[in-house]
């Protein structure tokens, strides 16, 4: 979303932050469930491994998430 509201129509900012909520609410949906169909897998490296991956994707994602709603407020609020 942070490219589309730098270089998107600013009257279209609202649908912007719409699609950014959109976004981190499907992507945290989607990790809790892996988180809760992880624990029923009997490999516990497996598991470790994969809780490493997501807590990276999800600090990459909060991270955009972050950019993206500081260049929506910007501009909402201008």
């Amino acid at each position: 979303c942070t490219p589309l509201s730098k270089k998107g129509n600013p009257n279209s900012i609202s649908d912007i932050g719409v699609a950014c909520e959109s976004a981190l609410a499907g992507f945290r949906g989607a990790l809790m469930n892996v988180m809760i169909n992880l624990s029923s897998l009997g490999d516990k490296n497996y598991q470790t491994k994969m809780k490493q991956k997501l807590d990276k994707m999800n600090k990459e994602v909060e991270k955009s998430y972050q950019s993206a709603r500081s260049e929506i407020d910007k501009i909402i609020n201008s």
